[in-house]
């Protein structure tokens, strides 16, 4: 019955070819195998076919396959799949034994590696009977755990030492594609075990199995232009490098705000960093051209250059191994031009002992380049040979047949069979902006001129000879075939017939600005200039240097020769206007008053003083008369630079009041200051304590003035008065002590108050958190309030000399509880407390 249905079952599947696993574009593929054009004999037939190299198979049940399978004669064989496709090879397993019993046949793949968090396992699977499905488990053993052991009837550790990770009762009829992750196992390498562990079913067959990076964002750098043609450029003939590359998604998504970064090199040192213009968005699997615009010209001087090319994209792109190329080294030189560059792959030379013989390299000059000598390199030289260089003007930037001969070398013997680099030297020639061919000519023996591949660009190498197939003009190597296509080891040598010796001297090595100092150059007709804020350059070699530093000149002959010199100079800063620190306002004194006592240097800086009649020596003002005076002070540092001037007024004035005078009880006191302020607050002084005064009636005025008027002072006391001046200070005068004594007929006042000590609160309850209160009965006398909460605790107190009339109370009370509160007064003679209530 079997046999009935596996003959209908392939008469079916014949009938029907389907598609191979397809790996998207977004897939980096660590392993794949299709079990296609595997070598080996195929004389045998099916099972005998070789199985891939390094897959391990284990036939653990050690069963005897059923005589229509009998090819399966291993754990799993390699044959063509008869039922679908012939040109397609799978993987076959049987379960189906003589006598019956249970399949554990396993296949594993050699190590993969290394397993990132998107990796997945996908594979083909295929039972060819639908009545009889095999099924199978897929298993993974990391390189740790591994390899696999057992064999012929032995488990080994393939099932203590794997996870399962995928499992199936009954594969499907018609081939179907699977997939797992392996995300579990990031970082490690591992091997694919198939296990076909079914019980007397028919054919198991797997194939196009894979192990796969999956990304969703994957820029990758698929090309990246040469940025020269040459691999030594002279400073002479520095021009654009052309930096373009084209950048592929393989990703399976979008790339969006994608540009290309190139950072540029300097002997292995990022200088700098240029960006394309970006596009908008890169679809999966579309490939786009980038460039940076205007290109790249290597301005920082002598050095090897080379250019890492980037991907850049507003995504984190999940494969970092495929994003960045870099460029072959370009060395900006001094003076050599060169096209080979790398190990010499071969030689080349004529041979027809014509004494005709050319062969030559084409050399594109973009600023004028005067020529001294050729360096050729040769290999194992046939000696004695004669040779002789040439340079020859092009046409269209191609030689002809016709083209002028500009200039030639001497002839060179060369008798040293060693490679060797030889100099070619002949009178100087200066080129003007062109294409020229710079060539050797074969005299007698076959030149051995080296030749690379590491750089070739088509149509610059050129050979010509009697007898050539291509005529009597030049033609290029590679025309003679691919293996001719190399770079000769020509180079175009400038340099200076007579070296410079550049000068650079300076009219002073150090000054004070805002002086600057004059650079003088010598030696050479063009001269550039450089240092700190200074870039010059041209025939003149005079330049103006306004910062401290280091400047260079760089000295030429105008054609190839050039030298440098340098030297420091000093500008130095000067100081800011000294500090005008002292009292601005004395009194008359016979005694001159030394103007350092009112100007304040820096740190060693000497100071000097000016009035209108110029410098103040010695540096002293006359004090002995009221009145204003002006001076001017600057200061000069270490360097001897002097300050911008600090200018200062000085005002004398008149002798102040005593400082103590007696005057009887109830006699008027007038306390008077200079009137040099613009605002005056006269203060009486109480032990450690002090009074602001104001007007009172019967008791002071002018309190707010030059002039204090003590009406009827009483008790002795000291004042002192605050003057502030116009530009915001403040100056305290004083104190003066007035001593109040009673004279002979004098009359005491208030010795008995007339009038009982009153309170008025207004308005009680409080509002807006004011305390307004009016005492009345306490005029002339010392005045004491105090606030107090309801457990005689002090809140707030006020004192006054002498009280007024009617002495007003404006307190805020905002930080003080609510409740009931006591408002005491206190004199000398009486005391009063009335309630008030803060709501």
């Amino acid at each position: 019955m079997k046999h009935a249905l596996h003959t209908l079952l392939y008469s079916l599947l014949m009938s029907t070819l389907l598609g191979l696993l397809a790996t998207p574009v977004a897939a980096q593929v660590l392993f794949k195998e299709t079990f296609n054009n595997i070598p080996g004999p195929r004389s045998g037939g099916a099972g005998t076919y070789a199985f891939p190299a390094g897959w391990l198979l284990r036939n653990v049940d050690n069963r005897t396959p059923n005589g229509a399978v009998s090819y399966v004669n291993d754990a799993w064989e390699r044959r063509e799949d008869f039922a679908n496709n012939t040109a397609d090879s799978a993987a076959f397993s049987t379960s189906w034994y003589a006598p019956t019993g249970q399949a554990d046949d396993w296949m594993w793949t050699p190590l993969i590696g290394t397993i990132s968090a998107t990796t997945k396992l996908r594979w083909r699977g295929l039972a060819y009977d639908p009545l009889f499905r095999d099924g199978y488990e897929v298993r993974i053993m990391t390189a740790e755990q591994g390899p696999p052991t057992g064999g012929s009837g032995a488990i080994g550790n393939q099932v203590t030492n794997s996870t399962v990770v995928f499992s199936l009762a009954n594969e499907n009829a018609s081939w179907t594609n699977r997939e797992v992750s392996l995300s579990s196992f990031a970082g490690k390498s591992v091997y694919v075990g198939f296990r076909n562990n079914s019980n007397d079913q028919f054919l198991l067959l797997i194939d196009d199995v894979e192990v796969v990076n999956d990304n969703s964002y994957d820029a990758k750098l698929v090309t990246a232009a040469r940025p020269s043609n040459y691999s030594k450029i002279p400073t002479t003939q520095v021009s654009s490098l052309s930096l373009a590359a084209t950048i592929r998604n393989e990703g399976t998504q979008s790339l969006t705000n994608v540009k290309l970064a190139v950072d540029v090199q300097k002997n292995g040192t990022t200088i700098e960093t240029l960006y394309s213009d970006p596009i908008a968005t890169l679809p999966t699997g579309a490939t786009a051209s980038f460039s940076i615009a205007g290109g790249y010209t290597p301005t920082a001087g002598v050095g090897t250059y080379a250019f890492v090319y980037r991907c850049m994209q507003t995504q984190t792109d999940e494969n970092a191994s495929n994003n960045t190329a870099q460029s072959r080294p370009i060395q900006i030189d001094p003076d050599t031009y060169a096209r080979h560059t790398g190990a010499a792959a071969s030689n080349l030379g004529i041979g027809d002992n014509s004494g005709q013989g050319e062969l030559g390299s084409l050399f594109t000059f973009v600023q004028s380049q005067t020529l001294r000598h050729v360096t050729v390199d040769f290999n194992a030289v046939e000696t004695p040979t004669q040779v002789k260089a040439r340079i020859y003007g092009t046409t269209g930037g191609l030689p002809t047949a016709n083209s002028t001969l500009l200039w030639e070398s001497g002839v060179m013997t060369l008798t040293n069979t060693a490679p060797q680099a030889v100099t070619f030297t002949g009178p100087a020639l200066t080129l003007s902006p062109g294409t020229y061919l710079i060539s050797l000519l074969e005299l007698d023996n076959t030149l051995t001129v080296a030749n690379h591949t590491d750089i070739f660009t088509p149509s610059t190498q050129f050979v010509r000879f009697p007898g050539s197939p291509y005529g009597s003009g030049w033609a290029t190597v590679e025309t003679f075939g691919a293996t001719f296509a190399k770079t000769l080891a020509i180079s175009a040598v400038g340099g200076c017939a007579q070296p410079i010796t550049p000068t650079l001297t300076a009219s002073s090595t150090a000054v004070c600005a805002p002086s600057q100092i004059t650079l003088t150059a010598g030696g050479g007709s063009q001269y550039t200039f450089a240092g700190p804020g200074l870039s010059q350059s041209g025939s003149s070699n005079t330049a103006v240097a306004s910062q401290s530093g280091t400047y260079s000149v760089t000295v030429s002959d105008g054609v190839a020769c050039s030298a440098v010199a340098s030297l420091s100079v000093t500008i130095n800063t000067p100081p800011n206007p000294p500090t005008v620190s002292g009292s601005l306002t004395v009194s008359t004194s016979a005694t001159p008053l030394p103007l350092s006592s009112l100007v304040t240097a820096a740190a060693s800086h000497t100071l000097t003083f000016y009035n209108a009649n110029g410098p103040v020596q010695p540096p002293v003002a006359n004090i002995s008369q009221a009145g204003i005076q002006t001076f001017s002070a600057v200061q000069t540092s270490p360097q001897g630079c002097v300050s911008p001037a600090a200018v200062f007024s000085l005002t004398v004035i008149a002798p102040l009041p005593p400082a103590t005078q007696s005057t009887c009880r109830g006699a008027q006191v007038v306390l008077t200051v200079p009137a040099t302020g613009v605002r005056y607050q006269w203060v009486r002084l109480n032990g450690t304590s002090s009074l602001r005064l104001t007007d009172a009636a019967g008791v002071q005025r002018g309190t707010a003035t030059a002039s204090l008027t003590l009406l009827s002072p009483q008790t002795s006391a000291t004042y002192t008065c605050q003057v502030t001046q116009a530009n915001g200070s403040v100056q305290t005068v004083g104190p003066f002590t007035v001593q109040v004594t009673v004279c002979s007929g004098g009359r005491v006042a208030a010795a008995e108050p007339g009038e009982a000590l009153q309170i008025r609160v207004v308005p009680n309850p409080l509002v807006d958190n004011r305390l307004r209160a009016i005492i009345s009965g306490a005029g002339g006398q010392s005045l004491r309030v105090e606030l107090t909460d309801v457990q005689g605790r002090s809140l707030r107190q006020q004192q006054w000399l002498q009280a007024a009339d009617e002495q007003r109370l404006d307190w805020d009370v905002s930080q003080t509880a609510g409740g009931m509160l006591f408002l005491r007064a206190t004199t000398d003679h009486q005391s009063h407390t009335v309630k008030v209530v803060k709501e």
